[in-house]
């Protein structure tokens, strides 16, 4: 019967600490409820607000800053998801997952979705590569301390 009581409390044990060490790692990727960042390049102000439900909303004096504040926004939060649809759309899956993407990889790249942005980017009047560089374009921001808190894929 003591055996049974051992096995049980280890058991516990290590369940606590698997939880405890999850739970850390969820927190730690959460984005802080309040921060500033200043940023070099914009000729005008933006705010980013999140209710209670972390809802962004964005508060911009001209179209280029609210871009910009979209984009970081959107990054903040989704950085991992971003990451993965790029790999998905440039057919570069298997680099995150091993060998068993390597089929879907090959159907993704038929479809050259990369090439079709790329020349859909390049089509664009210049206000809308414009937009798409200040809402896609500053990973720049992201710098190895501050990209801790975008997940565990982040981290390392």
């Amino acid at each position: 019967m003591r055996g049974w009581r051992e096995i049980l409390a280890v058991g516990a044990s290590v369940l606590l600490i698997v939880v405890f060490a999850a739970l850390g790692i969820g927190l730690a990727s959460l984005p802080a409820p309040r921060e500033e960042k200043r940023v070099a390049g914009l000729a005008e102000t933006a705010r980013v607000l999140f209710d209670s439900d972390g809802v962004p909303y964005v508060f911009a004096a001209d179209f280029n800053a609210a871009a910009f504040a979209l984009g970081y926004a959107h990054a903040r939060d989704r950085m991992w998801q971003m990451d993965l649809s790029r790999h998905a759309a440039e057919g570069r899956l298997s680099e995150l997952f091993g060998d068993r993407a390597v089929r879907s990889d090959r159907r993704l790249r038929a479809l050259e979705l990369r090439r079709i942005a790329r020349a859909s980017l390049v089509a664009a009047s210049p206000d809308g590569q414009n937009a798409t560089d200040l809402r896609y374009g500053r990973e720049d921001l992201f710098n190895p301390g501050f990209q801790s808190r975008f997940g565990i894929k982040f981290t390392f």
